[in-house]
């Protein structure tokens, strides 16, 4: 019982440091907004999609082209809808203040 007890101390002690460890390491770190990266990222997707758009075209949608085109357009509705579903809650929580 006394054995279970220490390793449970050292196991409570090695978190506790880690835990501080990963804090002071986080709040050392330069903060980076998701606006900001969305900004700089932003001119660099639209190179990357007018490539592959221009690869799709070339190729007459054979593959890979095809499918990768398939699967952006999969992922940017999914995008367009999780922003548009947010939206919605924005609106409704300005309504109910």
């Amino acid at each position: 019982m006394v054995s279970g007890l220490t390793q449970l101390a050292e196991a409570n002690e090695q978190f506790n440091e880690l835990f501080l460890n990963r804090t002071e390491a986080n709040s050392s770190a330069d903060p980076v907004s998701m606006r900001d990266l969305r900004v700089r990222i932003q001119p660099l997707y639209y190179r990357l999609r007018d490539l592959i758009a221009s690869y799709h075209v070339i190729k007459n949608g054979e593959e890979p082209y095809g499918s990768t085109v398939k699967q952006l357009n999969t992922l940017i509705d999914k995008y367009n809808q999780i922003l548009a579903s947010r939206k919605g809650k924005r609106k409704e929580e300005d309504v109910a203040i």
